[in-house]
């Protein structure tokens, strides 16, 4: 009984440590071991107004995560979109990668006239893409950005991780500013192109993410960025402890 009771007791903890233990990594769309709330709901903002989709991915009646769209602007300022997913706990992580990011600046700048004035117009075309040998690179620099997964990934404990705001917008235009100088009558415009890390739209897609805490678990969002206001919630799942 002298050797059996030590083997038994290191058997139960065995089998305790397995019992609270989670794979290292999950498959997308594989709903073994794994909570799923399967409740779809579409959020899509209207003229100065937002909605948004509270998440609590692991069940502690606290929220960790959103989905917020909404829709503002005036008659100056024109209509701007805010669609983003949001962690609203440090210990939520979402799976992504690091990557070059850069800003180029094309500037066209036109002069005409007519009977009364003379005419500067400036339209400034920024982009994460170089399309003319005439562009300025104006920003450059290392950023993390959440990968869109499919059905069928792997993610993995060992992945890349930050909690990180992710935006679903990637093409505006600024608002149009008049001022007279020397005389002539300056238009400025501006206009945003950066579609390089993008979530596409319309195409169903998942987000992973990593709930740190004593106990690290992996997770999915599926969704649908239908447009730049509205998104359609599938389903997320976290795994089980």
């Amino acid at each position: 009984m002298g050797i059996l009771l030590p083997i038994l007791l290191w058997i139960f903890i065995s089998c305790e440590k397995e019992k609270n233990s989670t794979p290292d990594d999950i498959v997308i769309g594989d709903y073994r071991s794994m909570y799923v709330d399967s409740t779809e709901i579409s959020i899509e903002g209207s003229y100065n107004y937002s909605e948004e989709i509270r998440l609590d991915l692991d069940l502690d009646d606290s929220a960790d995560l959103r989905l917020i769209v909404a829709m503002y602007g005036s008659p100056g300022m024109g209509i701007q979109y805010v669609s983003e997913v949001q962690p609203l706990d440090s210990t939520i992580l979402m799976y992504g990668a690091y990557s070059d990011d850069t800003t180029f600046l094309d500037r066209l700048i036109r002069t005409y006239q007519d009977e009364y004035n003379t005419y500067k117009s400036i339209t400034e075309n920024y982009s994460c893409h170089h399309k003319n040998k005439s562009d300025e690179l104006i920003h450059a620099e290392t950023a993390f950005h959440p990968l869109a997964l499919e059905h069928g990934d792997i993610l993995s404990l060992s992945g890349i991780f930050a909690s990180d705001t992710e935006s679903f917008i990637y093409q505006w235009s600024g608002p149009t500013y008049s001022y007279v100088e020397n005389d002539t009558v300056c238009i400025e415009t501006s206009n945003h192109l950066f579609d390089c890390h993008s979530i596409p739209y319309g195409e169903e897609v998942s987000l992973g993410f990593k709930l740190s805490g004593p106990t690290e678990r992996l997770g999915w969002i599926k969704m649908i960025v239908a447009s730049e206001a509205k998104i359609t919630l599938k389903e997320f799942a976290i795994q089980k402890l």
